[in-house]
């Protein structure tokens, strides 16, 4: 079901008026507290709890009928199904009222639940895992023919259709009913909707349900009483109503249709009467939602999946038009007080705010949310502490929910909180539809999949309403029969027998000894593993380090802070930091699992306490209450540890000191406004632990409110207060005094506490609600600030003292020393004016000798002595490991009741693996089905289509569902004691490992139980490590031309060794976690195999080729060809043709390399006698015969042939098969097994009969498998049927024609005729797949599945070629996560583990597409199982120990080799630093994104900004771009052209919004219809209110102005379409008014630009230096103390930053701009002195690369390297210009080969390249011997989307040249512009451990680094020293003051180069995990 949001769906908010706040004093009394908004009734007992509304609902409901209900069926189950119920809310319901029954003591409500269905993935993984119904449909429309009968489930099983229900439960889709639908369907128009409904009444009209419950959107009376006669119509009496969800207990405005339908004949007479009743009994059932949606949610929001950026910004144009609208009659102003939006494009939002969640928003979000607080602070409230919630997937407008109200759920709503500054997850919507979120089972669902799964569900407490009024008034429609019960969550099945071992021994629990804990490690560790920063959530911590304010104790990471700037001190640094799930594991075990208080007052003899406290004290009895450890709760700086009573709370707080406090519960009845529940929510008493735990000093509270009068004045001096400085244009002149005093003068002490009296200074910087935090002068920290309730009107919130000012959660009570009068506010306060404000002091702390100790209830347990003892043979029979007897009565209802007993004695000595054999007695085990066999469908168009066997599927699915549990928990109790016993079933989990490896036929089995699980966050696993090869070097025998190297030498042995054969281990684990209990048991399967070869991961330039000749030669010096051959056949038969030959498959602009390497180390006699085969092409292959392969020691393949179509064709043609259906994917991979399983059979077959006969028989054995449909249902085959049926000579026909001549075609025809069965290795054409190879090389294989799309058949063809000794070679191996692991093992021929979507940490591209080829019942499964956290790492470890064994990485020995390294900065010139900038802003302002602007206003700035994108696919490349050209024409000056073109595009603006002006005044004459938007514009305009900038605004005004004073003329209007236009121009005028602002502001810079270069030109300037503000003093000393700010144009002064108002604003009172540290650009580092070039130029840094190329000595070479395919254009038409000659290679470029050869080996002068232009990112960069070149050029840094791709690609390119063979020095040159992106990406990728020091400098830095060896690189800074000398150095040296003082650096001053852009997701910082 799809939900809409309709206007009925909101509630009207009040928290405030829109005046200002009232003066007049306000009764403090809870009485006259009104409800907190619409809907929140506080007069009833608060409910945020499920179990306790069900509770309520059905205690309600038995006075009105359900208790005769239940008493009729308590013999009977019920019979119940569901359809399109999502996610089982009506299933749910029952449950929850068939426990509350059981509570009350009435029989449960048992149920038989015989189908769902469902046809969503996510929704039917949810239900199985939770439900497990008898049947789960796959899709609900299989019920709508007449004579349907069965229907197919999720398993992909057809089994019979239910019939005969008690009751159907259903929803069908609304979208086409909703009215937000603008273009709904009718029921009969064929929509989804109407497909659903029918499903539905065609199943009721066949199967006849008694009772048939419907929901779905609400919608016209007319629409629903139609369903009155369809429902007459097949024989049912029904009704209908309209329930809201906040009149039935969850604080939501839900509005939805529910309808009853009762089966007539079954009821009888009547029946009118009973749905009549039910919809009054649903009615009567109404209770209002007691308690705000916060109350229902845990506090920790940050734990859900991260949010990732947004990567398209929509176009919002009409929207900013209305937001503009509303912030200018709402007199809101300019500014982003939230969101801190500024012209860097990105927010900076509050530091408790989600901020991944910011920063995938879109700007029309961030401004809805700025505009929705600025309301809230016009109508008197901080929305920052108020309970609202904004659906911001709608506009601003639409904000209308009452507070603690959620507005409707949908799926595709965005309910953000405003309170807690983020929108709520998935999870969190599903609590607050009425799931028990603790008791559903959540797998891998997104939280967009929870929301999802929430929004489509029907509301528990609304559905269960409906269904207890169907059970009070339907129950006689029931007929009189039963099923028998099925096993369901609703429902136990019966207990099987449980194993008990021979032989126990007892469990000693450890004595109790809490005087030896050691208090300060128990501090410590809480202090550094608590929630330091919002980010962190339950699980986290921070990656960066903490600052804690020194004002107010304040703490936040780095990457959040900011917002408000607090005064930050300290700083924890990351290192410090512990896991919380550490300091669980750590003190649980430590402290008691139960405790007792003593000597607690009983409240009958004491006068402290009221008569309710007292009262309430006396029905408690704490003395008497055990209290019993559950959680432990991560906070703010400190940790919370629960021990629970039935009726009080112990907490133990552990921060900067340890703290006991007691909580006593308030009565569920008592209402929610009452004082005795608002004084409980207080401590009543508390105890500060000094020496020992338990010998705390105990205070109790004596809770006694007393009023008195404090006399509070304010200073003289003022300063500007919160509403002011949030720009709201009334309170501009708003001001509160800097200090408050508070004199005192009493003897009263504990009346009104001396300790108040004083100064207070305001804190305007450390947040609180309205920035009102004041505290005390006197060095203690007492602070007084305005206390928000967070569901109250603005007018009632107080100011209070307290001595804790942090932002609490929900429910928390902060402990005040006294609150003032809700009338006083700061801002009211006179110069020095006392006023005696009225005030409260709640009560007093008194010390009180309460004693706490240990409960010393006695337990007894035992657990098996011997594990021999335990026969782990039968999978039915769970085993006892834990037997535990309680010499006392206990709560056995929850596990929680008797938890604390196993707290002491649960964690066993299992956790090490335990060797097991199990054989299962069963014939069929049900533990671990065999998946269902795939079957495929091939449709017209030849899509392949996977599915499964019905019959295989049916007996799977049978199997899953009754196959026993893993973990047995049974606890019983009587008067005597309790017993608890917990059994697991070993087996059982071991035949499920067991299964995954079903191909082996020996493995070895074990088992573990882990104790002491914790879930852990889910944080990165380490990086995957390479070790290098540490054997001795090879000295067997081999001659080679030329030598290998001692380290080739040792890679060498290590190669031998590995061709041998490698024994490595293959396992699977399966595992089973009981969360509550603290269990995860495991079963491990392993098996041994045998694998010869291995990776060759050497660093580009080790000389992988060399090496693999060398063992390649060394083979055939100690064996001949034939006895390779026969050796190998010893090893196993495969019945292919075996040969002695190596194939190496390689990309294809290296094959050629390859056998020119042969050649050349082989010798020419060596190199003949060998035989090699180049093969680069199909028609290559054709010419070639099984012979030849025989002949051959060597095969060179690209792997372009295995993805040609004649290839797959020659194999298909081969094994007697049709052409695969599709040549990618998991179709061509059936395709392919099928074909090469048929390969032995066919080569043994050509033996025996010849060349001629095996063709003859090819076309029948191909007839003969077409006519099995078996054939063609397992193999995906492109055939064609029916007419266009073509036989297969004839396809054949055709695709010879296709590859082939005529002639060619013929003499292989007549090849095929001659021969006989001597002659089969004459045949022509063999494929690949034929031969055992005796050896595979696969060089740079990580490109062969890069690019899936394009490779995918020559990476599936090269994993089929059989070979004794496999070798992978890459310099740059991808090892991101396992599936890049997995890959390479898979070549090997090594499955590492089987296949899951999800590493558990992020959903790499790779898994991605696995998914995508899975069927619909594998993703079901999938969604099923939950794997954790410890099976991923385990998965992972096993991959590292893959790479420990196969894969080896040497780095080569190039010391030999001299090389140099140089960053060459350029200063890009003026001009083009202006036009750089334009774009920048253009683009930050988009966030990064790229998104053409509409060319539709003809604006010159539209076109000149598309134009700079350059068919850019990113943000960031269409930057880079720029950064490298800028083209000027000769003998012009580029900012005299700036300038000017800058002032005609300002004209042109002015031309252009005249123009609009003048014809919306024609559209506003002609409208008949009031259109606002317009006058409002204007009104803006003339108030200069349009934009931020005094003089674009004052533009604008004389053009409005001059409109009134001239007739233009106008254009033509027709009156129907006038108000359309007007209100779209004005959208245009506010759009151009924009960019007016933007010109105006580019052509400021530029002319401040042009003004500050006359200074370093030396030219006079008349006038004293001064900066943009007209009040600056001048006299700047300097111009280091000047600076351009990038995104106005002004410029500023030190003293003029230093001295703003608004320290985050520009200079100029008249700008608006935010300015930060980032956009302030020192103009001392701008070097504007140099001259612009006077020739023609295409900027500074093509004319340096070009000038540095012209400069090689004439006989060297070099290699410019371009960061993607793009740039090769730009270089090579300035290369054209300059006239140096080059080649351009890549893989998009033909003859790639041809020009590498040419540029390698030509010598002609006349000819011969000087530069070879590669692209970084293309293949053709990689593999290629490039020595003929010593100098290598970056032209820009390279910008990849992971750091391993940088890494890689670097390493790649420089390899290419500093290489063995090298005769000399290697020159690599890195150019970038600075201040532009070029320096943003080698700071933000280029890690190194050295530095790069700059060439071009006179003298340039140099240091090296002492010889004790480098430390690991690390991401580099560019820094400029005192000399002015340039260098990117590694981070770390900035720490190092002994390496600044050498470089002549100051840490403080190292210049800042980048452009300070925030990189878009694509380029992720993916290097640190």
């Amino acid at each position: 079901m799809q939900d809409d949001l309709s206007d009925e769906d909101v509630d009207v908010i009040n928290l405030g008026s829109r005046s200002k706040p009232v003066k007049k004093k306000t009764s403090n009394s809870s009485s006259s507290r009104p409800k907190a908004g619409k809907g929140i009734d506080l007069n009833l007992p608060p409910l945020s709890n499920i179990e306790d509304i069900f509770l309520d609902l059905t205690t309600r409901a038995l006075d009105l009928g359900l208790s005769d209900a239940v008493d009729d069926l308590k013999n009977r189950n019920i019979n119940v199904a569901t359809m399109c119920s999502g996610t089982e809310s009506p299933l749910i319901a029952i449950q929850m009222i068939s426990k509350s029954l059981e509570k009350i003591g009435k029989p449960m409500i048992l149920v038989n639940h015989h189908f769902s269905a469902e046809i969503d993935l996510v929704k039917q993984g949810f239900i199985e895992r939770n439900f497990q119904p008898r049947a789960l449909f796959r899709d609900v429309r299989e019920f709508i023919p007449e004579n349907a009968k069965t229907a197919t489930t999720a398993y992909g099983a057809e089994v019979p259709i239910p019939e005969k229900l008690d009751i159907l439960i259903a929803g069908f889709v609304c979208k086409d009913l909703s009215r937000l639908n603008n273009r709904p369907k009718g029921l009969e128009d064929e929509g989804e909707s109407g497909d659903t409904w029918l499903a539905v009444h065609s199943y009721v009209k066949k199967f006849r349900p008694s009772i048939v419950l419907i929901e779905n959107v609400q919608n016209t009376h007319k629409f629903w009483n139609a369903f009155e006669s369809r429902w007459e119509g097949i024989g049912y009496a029904s009704t209908w109503l309209v329930c809201d969800t906040k009149n039935y207990y969850l604080p939501q405005t839900r509005k939805r249709m529910y309808m009853v339908a009762i089966e007539k004949s079954l009821y009888g007479l009547g029946v009118n009467d009973a749905v009549d009743n039910w919809k009054n009994m649903v009615r009567q059932l109404k209770r209002q939602c007691s308690c705000p949606f916060d109350a229902f949610l845990s506090e920790d929001v940050q734990d859900l999946s991260p949010y990732g950026a947004r990567i398209s910004e929509v176009n919002w144009d009409l929207c900013k038009l209305r937001y503009d609208r509303i912030r200018s009659d709402e007199r809101l102003g300019l500014k982003c007080p939230v969101t801190r939006w500024n012209e860097n494009g990105t927010p900076r939002p509050p530091d408790f705010a989600n901020r991944k969640w910011y920063q995938s928003q879109s700007s029309r979000v961030h401004d809805a949310i700025d505009i929705a607080y600025l309301q809230g602070a016009q109508a008197g409230y901080d929305a920052l502490y108020k309970m609202a919630v904004w659906d911001v997937s709608q506009n601003v407008d639409r904000f209308k929910t009452a507070p603690g109200i959620l507005p409707c759920i949908t799926p595709n709503g965005c309910d953000f909180v405003s309170n807690r500054q983020t929108a709520l997850g998935g999870s969190d919507l599903l609590v607050l539809q009425g799931m028990p979120k603790s008791k559903l089972l959540f797998a891998k669902e997104t939280q967009k999949e929870q929301q999802d799964l929430a929004g489509n569900a029907m509301t528990t407490t609304v559905i269960g309403t409906a269904i207890i009024s169907a059970l009070i008034y339907g129950r006689s429609s029931f007929r009189d029969l039963a099923y028998e019960a099925s096993p369901s969550p609703l429902q136990s099945d019966p207990k099987t027998k449980l194993g008990v071992p021979a032989r126990v021994k007892d469990i000693v629990v450890p004595s109790a000894n809490f005087q030896e804990l050691d208090l300060q490690q128990f501090i410590k560790d809480a202090s550094y593993s608590s929630r330091l920063c919002n980010c962190e959530g339950s699980r986290y911590v921070a990656k960066s380090p903490i600052r804690i304010c020194q004002t107010c104790k304040h703490s936040a990471c780095l990457a959040c802070l900011g917002n408000p700037t607090h005064e930050y001190n300290d700083t924890i640094s990351v290192d410090l930091r512990k896991r919380p799930n550490h300091f669980e594991e750590t003190w649980r075990p430590r402290l008691p699992a139960q405790i007792r208080l003593y000597n607690f007052p009983d409240g009958k003899n004491s006068n402290a306490f009221s008569h309710s406290v007292a009262k309430r004290i006396r029905e408690v009895n704490i003395n008497s209450r055990d209290f019993s450890i559950t959680n432990f709760q991560r906070s703010n700086n400190m940790w919370q540890i629960s021990y629970v009573s039935a009726d009080a709370t112990l907490k133990l707080l552990v921060g900067e000191c340890i703290q006991w406090q007691l909580y006593i519960k308030c009565p569920s009845l008592e209402l929610g406004n009452s004082g005795l529940r608002e004084t409980l929510k207080q401590p009543l008493a508390r105890g500060l632990v000094q020496n020992s735990l338990l010998e705390p000093e105990w205070e109790i509270f004596i809770p006694h409110p007393i009023s008195c009068k404090l006399p509070i004045s304010g200073s003289t001096e003022r300063v500007s207060s919160w509403r002011n400085r949030i720009g709201l244009p009334d309170f501009r002149n708003e001001t509160v005094p800097r200090y408050l005093n508070l004199d005192i003068h009493t003897a009263e002490d504990y009346i009104v506490r001396k300790e108040l009296s004083g100064q207070y200074a305001l804190q305007p910087n450390c947040g609180t609600a309205m920035s009102s935090l004041y505290k005390s002068c006197k060095g203690k920290d007492i602070y007084l600030f305005l206390e928000s309730d967070p569901i109250s009107r603005g007018e009632l919130d107080r100011f209070v003292f307290s001595l804790d000012c942090r932002r609490i959660p929900f429910g928390e009570a902060r402990a005040v020393l006294a609150e003032l009068d809700c009338s006083w506010r700061p801002w009211n306060v006179q110069v020095d004016k006392i006023s005696n404000v009225s005030g409260t002091i709640p009560g007093r702390w008194v010390k009180t000798n309460i004693t706490i100790a240990h409960s010393t209830v006695p337990i007894r347990a035992n657990m098996p002595a011997s594990l021999s003892a335990m026969t782990f043979s039968d999978c039915r029979l769970p085993w006892q490991f834990l037997d535990v007897k309680i010499d006392r009565p206990v709560d056995i209802s929850t596990f929680s009741g008797y938890s604390w007993a196993l707290q002491q004695v649960k964690i066993l000595p299992f956790s090490a693996w335990t060797p097991c054999t199990s054989v299962c007695p069963q014939v069929s085990c049900i533990c671990a089905p065999a998946t269902p066999r795939i079957l495929w469908n091939v449709n017209k168009n030849g899509t392949a289509t996977a599915y499964e066997d019905r019959q295989s599927a049916a007996i799977f699915e049978r199997m899953v569902k009754t196959r026993p549990p893993i973990f047995d928990i049974r606890a019983s109790s009587n008067s005597k004691g309790a017993r608890v016993q917990v059994g697991v079933n070993i087996v059982s989990l071991m035949h499920r490992a067991r299964s995954r490896l079903s191909d082996s036929k020996e493995c070895r089995m074990s088992w573990r139980l882990i104790t002491n699980h914790i879930t852990p966050s889910w944080d990165p696993f380490g990086r995957f490590r390479l070790q290098g090869s540490l054997e001795d070097p090879y000295e067997g025998p081999l001659t080679l031309r030329h030598q290998l190297s001692p380290e080739q030498k040792r890679s060498l042995m290590w190669m031998h060794k590995q061709e041998f054969g490698s024994s490595f281990t293959i396992s699977e684990v399966e595992e089973e976690i009981h969360n509550s209990l603290g269990w995860r048991a495991e079963a491990k399967v392993e098996t041994e195999i045998t694998v010869r070869g291995g990776v060759l991961a050497d660093l580009p330039s080790f000389g992988k080729t060399v090496t693999i000749i060398g063992l390649i030669k060394s083979e055939f010096e100690l064996m001949e060809p034939h006895d390779i051959v026969e050796s190998n056949q010893k090893r196993g038969n495969t019945r292919l043709v075996d040969i002695a030959a190596t194939l190496v498959v390689c990309p294809p602009h290296i094959a050629r390399q390859w056998r020119e390497e042969l050649e050349r180390f082989l010798g020419l006699d060596l190199f003949e006698e060998y035989n090699v085969l180049l093969i680069e092409r199909f028609e290559q292959l054709q010419k070639l015969t099984i012979a030849d392969f025989q002949a051959a020691r060597i095969v060179i393949a690209s792997w372009k042939i295995f993805s040609q179509d004649a290839y797959v064709s020659q194999l298909a043609h081969f094994t007697a098969m049709p052409e695969p259906a599709e040549l990618k994917g998991r179709a061509f991979d059936a395709w392919l097994n099928y074909a090469i399983q048929t390969v032995p059979l066919r080569v043994e077959e050509l033996k025996i009969v010849g060349v001629s006969a095996f063709e003859a028989n090819t076309k029948s054995q191909l007839e003969s498998r077409l006519e099995k449909e078996e054939f063609k249902a397992v193999v995906p085959l492109k055939i064609r049927h029916g007419n266009a049926y073509q036989s297969y000579s004839k396809l054949r026909l055709q695709k010879d024609s296709k590859t082939v001549s005529k002639k060619k075609s013929t003499q292989q025809a007549k090849a095929m005729t001659v021969g006989s069965a001597l002659n089969w290795i004459s045949l022509p054409c063999p494929s690949l797949q034929l031969f055992r190879f005796n050896r595979l090389v696969v060089d740079e294989y990580h490109y062969l599945y890069e690019n899936d799309a394009k490779n995918y058949s020559a990476y599936a063809a090269v994993r089929k070629i059989s070979a004794v000794k496999k070798w992978l070679l890459s310099g740059v191996p991808a090892l991101s996560n396992f599936s890049d692991v997995s890959r390479i093992a898979s070549l090997l021929g090594v499955t590492l583990g089987r296949e899951t979507f999800s590493d558990g940490l992020r959903s790499a591209q790779l898994e991605r597409k696995f998914a995508a080829d899975k069927t619909d019942f594998e993703k079901f499964l999938f969604r099923t199982k939950i794997n954790s956290y410890y099976w991923h790492h385990q998965r992972h470890r096993r991959a590292q120990a893959f790479l420990d064994q196969f894969v080896r990485q040497n780095e080569p020995a190039l010391k030999h080799i001299a090389c140099t390294e140089f960053l060459r900065p350029i200063n890009i010139s003026m001009a083009h630093h202006a036009v750089y900038l334009e774009l920048s802003q253009h683009l930050i302002s988009q966030r990064m994104q790229i998104k053409k602007l509409n060319d539709r206003s003809r604006s010159d700035r539209v076109g000149r900004l598309n134009a700079s994108l350059n068919n850019s696919i990113t943000a960031e490349d269409a930057l880079l771009k720029l950064a490298l050209m800028f083209e000027t024409l000769e003998g012009r000056s580029g900012i005299d052209v700036l300038m000017q073109k800058r002032e005609q595009q300002l004209r042109d603006t002015k031309v252009e919004i005249l123009s609009i002006l003048a014809d919306a005044e024609t559209h506003q004459k002609r409208s008949k219809t009031a259109e606002t938007h317009y006058a409002s514009f204007k009104q803006d305009v003339k108030f200069l209110s349009v934009v931020g900038d005094k003089d674009a605004g004052s533009i604008l005004a004389d053009l409005v102005r001059d409109l009134e004073m001239e007739q233009i003329p106008r254009k033509k209007a027709t009156d129907s379409n006038a108000a359309e236009m007007l209100k779209a121009q004005t959208s245009t005028l506010r759009s151009l008014a924009r960019e007016l602002l933007l010109r105006i502001r580019s052509y400021r810079f530029i002319e401040s630009v042009k003004e500050l270069s006359q200074e370093f030109s030396g030219v006079q300037v008349s006038r004293a230096r001064k900066c943009s503000l007209p009040d600056c003093a001048g006299n700047i000393p300097s111009l280091s103390q000047l600076y351009l700010i990038s995104h106005c144009g002004h410029i500023a002064c030190q003293a003029c930053l230093r001295e703003r108002k608004d320290g985050e604003g520009c200079i100029h009172a008249d700008c608006d701009v935010s300015v930060q540290p980032s956009n302030l650009i020192k103009v001392s580092e701008l070097d504007l002195g140099r001259k612009e070039p006077e020739y023609n130029s295409y900027g500074n840094k093509l004319h340096a690369i070009c000038k540095l190329i012209e400069q090689l000595p004439n006989d060297d070479q070099a290699i410019v390297f371009v960061p993607n395919e793009d740039t090769i254009s730009i270089v090579k038409a300035v290369f054209d210009d300059t006239n140096i000659s080059y080649h351009a290679v890549s893989k998009a470029r033909p003859y790639a080969a041809e020009n590498i050869e040419d540029f390698k080996y030509n010598t002609d002068p006349d000819h011969k390249k000087k530069v070879l232009i590669l692209n970084l990112l293309d293949e053709s960069a990689s593999g290629v011997n490039l020595v003929n070149a010593n100098h290598i050029v970056f032209v820009s840094p390279l910008l990849a989307d992971s750091q391993h791709k940088y890494d890689s690609s670097m390493a790649q390119a420089i390899a290419r040249s500093r290489r063995y063979r090298q005769r000399k020095t290697v020159h690599i040159y890195h150019f970038a512009a600075l201040h532009t992106i070029d320096i943003d990406i080698l700071e933000h990728r280029h890690k190194r451990s050295d530095a790069l020091y700059d060439s071009t400098a006179d003298n340039p830095l140099d240091y090296e680094l002492s010889p004790k060896g480098k430390p690991p690189k690390e991401k580099t800074k560019c820094v400029r020293n005192k000399a002015g000398k340039m260098a990117l150095i590694p981070m770390f040296w900035l720490t190092d003051q002994a390496v600044c003082n050498k470089l002549d650096l100051d840490p403080e001053n190292l210049g800042n180069f980048t452009s300070s852009i925030n990189f878009s997701e694509t380029f992720d910082a993916d290097d640190d995990t």
